[in-house]
């Protein structure tokens, strides 16, 4: 596949529009990616992306937890499966895109 998604580890979505489906269908999907990233630019979309992961994490308690929630600018998904760091974040852009991801 062209874009090696079945091989790949990390994956960065910039301008995340679609409350934040484009990032965790791929991080749902695809267990070799340990570290996700997607950049929102609005508030509107980076609350319903954060209302996704609560969600996820309600539904799937034994699977997922918060790693950090910070309502408005970044929610962090751990997957709680697996024995290696394998981490979801979502940030709202105009924030440092460092600080943590991994």
């Amino acid at each position: 596949d062209r874009l090696q998604a079945s091989t790949a580890t990390n994956l960065i979505e910039l301008g995340v529009l679609d409350a934040g489906q484009a990032i965790l269908m791929p991080f749902l999907e695809r267990p070799n990616l340990t570290s996700v990233l997607g950049v929102t630019f609005d508030r509107l979309t980076q609350g319903l992306g954060e209302a996704a992961i609560r969600r996820l994490v309600e539904a799937h308690p034994s699977r997922f937890s918060l790693a950090r929630d910070i309502a408005g600018h970044c929610i962090v998904l751990d997957d709680l499966r697996v024995s290696w760091s394998r981490r979801l974040e979502i940030r709202r852009g105009g924030r440092s895109l460092t600080g943590g991801f991994a």
